[in-house]
């Protein structure tokens, strides 16, 4: 394993904690909201779509399913997302997402990733505008 973040261990045990909250949720609270307003908060939702987060939305503890994509918009935050499909990152900010293999996260137009865990998954850091802060790189992570 290799880590760009010298708290690794306390990130390394929240795969599981994470997967955990989203399963125990029930079966009704899985949809998911396909464009999250200004100023809305979702929390806990399996996209298995396409979500877009506008300006000053919040979303947290998302599965991105494989055939589901979420896009980060300006001054919108997705935290804690595990992404089994595509998170794209626009202007906006991602906390602590698990990208897991086959998956992917890209950050552009100065997008900012902070703590994302690479589980096989890759990340893409489009241009010099956008961050990528504190990135764990686990077996098989690009």
């Amino acid at each position: 394993m290799k880590t760009l973040n010298p708290n690794q261990h306390a990130i390394l045990m929240r795969p599981a904690v994470l997967l955990a909250i989203i399963l125990s949720l029930p079966m009704s609270a899985q949809a998911y909201t396909a464009v999250v307003e200004k100023n809305a908060i979702v929390e806990g939702e399996v996209v298995t779509g396409v979500q877009s987060i506008g300006a000053d939305g919040t979303a947290n503890y998302t599965l991105i399913e494989a055939a589901g994509s979420q896009s980060v918009f300006f001054k919108s935050v997705s935290s804690d997302a595990l992404v089994k499909g595509r998170q794209l990152i626009l202007s906006g900010t991602s906390n602590r997402s698990i990208i897991s293999a086959g998956a992917s996260q890209s950050i552009c137009t100065s997008g900012v990733a902070n703590n994302t865990i690479l589980n096989g998954g890759s990340q893409t850091v489009q241009n010099r505008n956008s961050l990528a802060n504190g990135t764990v790189i686990n077996l098989n992570g690009m």
